[in-house]
């Protein structure tokens, strides 16, 4: 499946690459969230759920626009050695009809 290398890819990104990034839009969006009288320990949660959903697609579609991209190439290059190699039976018959 398409999903396990992704799976394992982002668990260890996840893992080794823990580094806090926001964006300025988030930041003013949780900033407004803090005038509204909204409590802080849902705005830290809806940061962590918001960074790591973020993370999850910006990682997702990094994988899958590269999973495409090679998949392409070697799928239009192996058109191309399949019409450079005979087919068995037709080069058996060659040789039958040469005899």
């Amino acid at each position: 499946s398409i999903l396990v290398p992704f799976l394992l890819i982002l668990t260890s990104r996840v893992i080794l690459c823990s580094s806090r990034q926001e964006s300025q839009s988030g930041s003013m969006l949780f900033a407004a969230l803090i005038l509204c009288n909204i409590r802080p320990e849902i705005i830290n949660r809806l940061k962590s759920i918001s960074g790591f959903t973020m993370k999850l697609l910006s990682e997702f579609f990094f994988y899958l626009f590269n999973f495409i991209l090679i998949f392409h190439l070697f799928t239009s290059h192996w058109r191309d050695f399949d019409e450079l190699i005979p087919n068995k039976a037709e080069s058996i018959l060659n040789r039958q009809t040469e005899l």
